[in-house]
């Protein structure tokens, strides 16, 4: 079914990749939180063996995610001063601002200082130009959106990235004016793509 989808054989190895994800159930949460603490939240190969078919690298990744007393959602004022704090000390070593800040997470540090603190990137909305920006070095880079970044300078991956396929999903894009006939048909043809695929 995928062959059919997709043009190229990277498109059917992506999809394929998406397939396989291994999802984690509350059981093996629950197993993963115990023995997380049986084994002093270090040894993960040990801990691995009790969860069938996860290897120590997803117990690992997977207990920060879950870990107990991890904040989830909305930040407060207080946390954004320390990150700004602990960025002029750090620099942009999410790792360790997270051991500074033992209730968030490395990535969601990383995604509120770039989505939110960062002064060198431009917020707000996005003019027509940048789209057409985007869909331009799309168009030469695919979803590289750091690559993408670096030739727009005022906007982070992340933005790039949320812009691209929100806009798409919503057939905001899909606007002739940005884009020549031909273009615009490849990029229909890629929205029918992954609005079949969310579906």
């Amino acid at each position: 079914m995928a062959d059919l989808l997709f043009s190229s054989q990277k498109e059917i190895k992506n999809y394929k990749k998406i397939k396989k994800i291994n999802f984690w159930t509350e059981e093996e949460d629950k197993i993963l939180k115990e023995k997380a603490k049986e084994f002093n939240y270090k040894n993960w190969n040990s801990i691995a063996e009790f969860i069938k078919g996860k290897n120590s690298i997803q117990c690992s990744s997977r207990y920060r995610r879950i870990r107990p007393g991890l904040i989830k959602g909305a930040w407060k004022k207080e946390e954004d001063s320390k990150l700004l704090s602990l960025y002029e000390k750090f620099g942009k070593d999410w790792a360790a601002i997270s051991k500074e800040m033992p209730h968030r997470t490395g990535k969601q540090i990383r995604d509120r200082f770039i989505n939110a603190l960062d002064t060198s990137y431009k917020r707000g909305k996005f003019s027509e130009e940048e789209d057409k920006m985007i869909l331009k070095y799309h168009k030469i880079y695919g979803n590289k959106w750091s690559k993408i970044s670096k030739k727009m300078k005022t906007r982070s991956g992340d933005m790039i990235k949320n812009r691209f396929y929100s806009s798409l999903k919503k057939g905001v894009i899909n606007n002739k004016s940005l884009l020549k006939k031909k273009e615009g048909n490849e990029l229909l043809q890629k929205v029918n793509h992954i609005q079949f695929i969310i579906n």
